[in-house]
């Protein structure tokens, strides 16, 4: 009862930790990543963008390809990377987190644009800094005021937010709130490494070849750290719960087959150390059906009994499940119903064959049985 129990409520927090919405479409993206060379040339920031925003351009010119785009660290990066920042005519020094990203990149992962614009070529060294930020950033430090057009002093320099976009997690599905960010255009900040990411019709790593070939031709000393779907790469930021519940869910599977295995043999036990007052019952009159409910009868007030103190056991140990649960009660009504009834219907399964059997006992075979 207990690792039913539990296995059931580690299923069903999987099971809508898998079906919450991250912010972005992650079906069909691929993901490569990819860390500048230290070079002459590349400690320029200027080449580095450059080289980034050519591969954006060919990737997204590949046949097939639907959309490119790149970012310093992808959503379900296990790294956080918050930086301080001061919004002009209001106290304080929040922080957010901080991206990287080129102008297609939000609309290759599928993140609505709420207000204003994304990023532009138009967005240069030469021109306004601009930043971008999402509605959490909003809710948290302008509920009052009009965000676009709003300064931010932002790592020296006043940057102009331009536009707002859709919120996103980070690092895990977990996370059960989307923290406030602040975007800037990879044409205005540049860093050594970046995640380019494509987004196909079907199967994106059919493209990986493909992408690889595009980063080698443009410089073919870049190396490529990995190469890997969205798809997997959001599933590695829930592997200790798909972990527990695949674990959990084995030794659930076992529990149960030894307990219908169990029942069967002590009631196949019980039957035949019965079978001569069985028999009695039988030449003095009793039916089929009375000798079956006798022998189920007995299981089913066995099997109750079980059900009640696993059922207590159960209750005082849930809690110690808490932290594993997602969007889940750890009193879940659902699942403290379902179980014991596939619990019971188990029994009464094992008990059944040897209750059958007992039913259809020869009464001279069994009175001769001693």
């Amino acid at each position: 009862m207990m690792l039913l129990t539990g296995a059931g409520l580690l299923l069903k927090s999987f099971v809508i930790l898998q079906r919450s919405d991250p912010g972005f479409n992650a079906p069909g993206l691929l993901a490569l990543h990819v860390v500048r060379p230290d070079t002459a040339a590349n400690r320029s920031r200027q080449n580095r963008a450059d080289y980034f925003n050519r591969v954006v351009e060919t990737l997204a010119a590949l046949p097939g390809v639907q959309a490119a785009g790149a970012i310093d660290t992808h959503p379900m990066d296990p790294s956080s990377i918050l930086n301080s920042f001061r919004i002009i005519g209001k106290e304080g020094s929040p922080s957010a987190e901080t991206r990287i990203v080129s102008g297609d990149y939000f609309h290759c992962l599928g993140i609505p644009l709420v207000q204003g614009r994304t990023f532009t070529p138009q967005d240069s060294e030469q021109s306004q800094r601009v930043v971008l930020v999402n509605r959490e950033f909003v809710r948290c430090y302008l509920p009052d005021r009009e965000p676009m057009g709003q300064v931010i002093d932002f790592g020296g320099s006043h940057r102009t937010i331009v536009g707002v976009v859709g919120d996103v997690k980070i690092k895990t599905l977990r996370s059960n709130d989307y923290p406030a960010f602040i975007y800037l255009p990879l044409t205005q900040q540049c860093e050594y490494g970046m995640t380019f990411l494509i987004r196909t019709a079907d199967d994106p790593l059919r493209w990986a070849g493909a992408a690889r070939k595009v980063l080698w031709d443009i410089d073919p000393s870049q190396p490529i750290l990995y190469t890997e779907t969205m798809d997997q790469l959001v599933l590695k930021s829930i592997s200790v719960e798909r972990f527990c519940a695949v674990l959990l869910t084995a030794m659930a599977g076992v529990a149960l087959l030894m307990a219908l295995v169990g029942l069967h043999g002590v009631m196949a036990f019980a039957v035949t150390e019965r079978r001569n007052e069985i028999g009695i019952r039988m030449a003095l009159g009793a039916r089929d059906k009375e000798i079956l409910r006798l022998i189920l009868q007995k299981a089913i007030v066995l099997t109750l009994i079980g059900l009640l103190i696993g059922l207590a056991c159960t209750l005082a140990l849930c809690r110690l499940m808490a932290s594993l649960l997602y969007r889940v009660g750890v009193y879940d009504p659902a699942t403290f119903v379902l179980i014991p009834m596939l619990l019971f219907a188990v029994a009464v399964l094992a008990c059944y064959l040897p209750a059958r059997r007992a039913a259809r006992i020869d009464p001279m075979v069994a009175l001769r049985y001693e």
